[in-house]
């Protein structure tokens, strides 16, 4: 059965898994806002650049 096979799957990843230590999860964390810092100032240079343009045209 097939999900029975996906069921079997699931199980075996929760079970390998572990609790990050502190100094992973400061790490995770610390990578994950630069990440949206940086699509964040991308974001606003499209708008900012997009709003001159209008201004100008």
């Amino acid at each position: 059965m097939e999900i029975k096979r996906k069921l079997k799957e699931f199980d075996r990843v929760i079970r390998i898994t572990k609790k990050p230590t502190p100094d992973e999860f400061k790490a995770a964390s610390k990578i994950t806002l630069v990440g949206i810092l940086i699509i964040g100032l991308i974001g606003l240079t499209i708008s900012i650049i997009f709003n001159i343009a209008k201004m100008i045209f």
